[in-house]
């Protein structure tokens, strides 16, 4: 059916448009709250536009500016991520205003291009951008905006890091002896001690941390649950948190640089948590992979590969112990009672 409903992540019933006109595969995502009377018209305003380009002859050539606004609204209002990827929309919309959807691939190295205000930018920065030209695209060809899917023509950079800032448990007590209020030392805590994301620790309510901790807005879509440890339990009564995130997150920061642990920020506690359960060696892969949420255990394997060499190097020199062989005349005394 070209129009079909599906469930969210948040367990809201929403609509989609699916179907393929023309060469052309078509797939439009409404927003949370549309009527299924939006999607049959949308659908319909769809394949019209497919038809006229085809009777017609002309392909609309819009602003790249106007497509990127589009696909914002299309594809990605209504997700977890939804603000972060506006905010990075911001810098690629203003590197690309005054090019046409047509020069989109020319709009590659504009991206990569110094912004106001900061210096030059990194690998993965420049990669998030041009992740949001592939994206538009391929919306822009499934709108009949380009004759090709240029999207595979735009290539990532190489040389990307991953980043491995990661504390220490007893940096991690510094850390939170040093944050001003209950509240603030909770959201550290949190972080910390049951490896949870920034957006998990801001959605948990009271029936969440019972027991263990159900984590329910995960950023994958899927439930899981985190066992408590003793560490955490002072601070289950900060849920539900009060303070706006903002005021949370400064007071981190201000605890961050009291305790000395320059450019440490939320997301590395819960690597640094991670990597304390890894290198304590009674912990599995497949059991740090559930408590993190990944789906899968080649998730778990990339992110902390460096963390799991380090342990394994460790863990060989427990095994393989060093044996003291005597030297000089006691190693010659040595030789001639083994040979008698």
């Amino acid at each position: 059916m070209p129009v079909r409903d599906f469930v969210d992540g948040k367990g809201r019933t929403r609509y989609c448009v699916e179907f393929e006109a023309r060469g052309h595969r078509v797939f439009r995502r409404l927003p949370p709250g549309a009527k299924k009377g939006q999607a049959t018209a949308l659908e319909a305003r769809l394949r019209h536009q497919l038809i006229d380009q085809a009777v017609v002859g002309v392909r609309p050539d819009p602003p790249l500016v106007k497509a990127i606004d589009e696909w914002l609204e299309e594809e990605v209002k209504g997700r977890k991520s939804e603000a972060e990827t506006r905010s990075k929309a911001g810098v690629v919309k203003a590197a690309v205003d005054g090019l046409r959807v047509s020069e989109i691939l020319g709009a590659v190295k504009l991206v990569g291009a110094r912004v106001r205000g900061e210096g030059r930018p990194a690998p993965a920065t420049v990669n998030r951008r041009r992740c949001i030209l592939k994206a538009v695209a391929r919306f822009a060809f499934d709108k009949g905006w380009l004759a090709e899917n240029v999207s595979r023509k735009i290539k990532l950079l190489p040389g990307e890091v991953a980043r491995q800032r990661v504390v220490t448990a007893r940096e991690i007590e510094r850390l939170i002896r040093h944050a001003e209020g209950f509240e603030a030392k909770a959201f550290i805590a949190f972080g910390a001690y049951a490896c949870l994301r920034q957006g998990e620790v801001m959605a948990l309510q009271p029936p969440d941390v019972r027991g263990a901790i159900t984590v329910r807005e995960a950023k994958t879509g899927s439930p899981r649950v985190v066992p408590i440890v003793p560490q955490l339990r002072p601070y289950l009564k900060a849920v539900p948190f009060r303070a706006h995130v903002r005021t949370l997150y400064a007071a981190f920061e201000a605890a961050r640089d009291a305790a000395g642990l320059d450019g440490l920020v939320y997301h590395d506690l819960r690597r640094s948590g991670a990597t304390i359960l890894i290198n304590s060696g009674e912990v599995t892969l497949e059991v740090v992979r559930k408590i993190l949420g990944h789906k899968s255990v080649v998730t778990t394997l990339k992110v902390y590969a460096l963390v799991l060499d380090r342990t394994a190097a460790r863990a060989m020199r427990r095994g393989f112990k060093p044996i003291n062989i005597p030297s000089g005349r006691r190693a010659r005394k040595t030789k001639e009672a083994v040979n008698a």
